[in-house]
């Protein structure tokens, strides 16, 4: 999440976390409701979609980047537990559980 796109999303510049983009079909994220972006921007040159979940924390912990959030799964949680989510959906903050 780069201030650019949290500005064009409406949020204030200092917004962090992880912008959804995508969903795999079938995924722990697809099947938890997690929402990816609908909306096609242009940011330095890469494409992306606008519009998705910002997941902004695991549990009690903050994420600002997928490397983040993979360290906390990878050495928190096990196959088959519940993991709660922090997540911005359209501005508002919400709580998402996954299993996985």
């Amino acid at each position: 999440m780069t201030n650019e796109i949290a500005s064009d999303m409406g949020l204030p510049n200092d917004t962090r976390g992880i912008l959804v983009i995508g969903i795999l079909k079938n995924s722990f994220a697809e099947k938890a409701g997690i929402r990816a972006g609908t909306t096609r921007a242009v940011f330095e040159g890469t494409v992306g979609m606008l519009g998705g979940d910002i997941i902004i924390g695991v549990e009690d912990s903050a994420v600002n980047n997928v490397e983040e959030l993979k360290d906390y799964i990878s050495h928190y949680h096990i196959l088959g537990t519940q993991l709660k989510l922090r997540v911005l959906r359209n501005r508002d903050p919400i709580e998402i559980t996954i299993v996985y």
